[in-house]
């Protein structure tokens, strides 16, 4: 243990308790999940970022090989909920999502999102 730590851990009469190190060390457990929790999170957000990113690519690289210049969109019906890449104007994977998400992609959509 640190000499910071030691210090925090005396009582009055400069005393360090196995209570008072036990609850040292349930805090820093806790700590260590909460930041294992963290890391989790981060990398789950970058893999995410990552398939939009790949997705975002597949539809420049098929634009480019057939001189369109489509986008995404996310189409919303009775039957189904579908992502489609030929909207016009282009959207980015991203700009499409949000687009459902606020309700503003279709307006036949709006059934379907509430």
């Amino acid at each position: 243990m640190s000499a910071e730590l030691i210090k925090q851990l005396r009582d009055p009469e400069g005393v360090v308790s196995r209570s008072a190190v036990r609850h040292a060390m349930l805090e820093a457990a806790d700590r260590i999940e909460s930041l294992e929790r963290q890391l989790a999170e981060r990398d789950a957000q970058a893999k995410d970022a990552e398939r939009l990113d790949w997705l975002d690519e597949v539809n420049r690289k098929t634009n480019e090989r057939n001189g369109t210049r489509y986008g995404w969109k996310f189409d919303i019906n009775h039957n189904r909920a579908a992502l489609m890449d030929h909207n016009w104007p282009a959207k980015s994977i991203r700009e499409a999502i949000d687009a459902a998400m606020s309700g503003t992609a279709h307006a036949g959509e709006q059934e379907g999102t509430k």
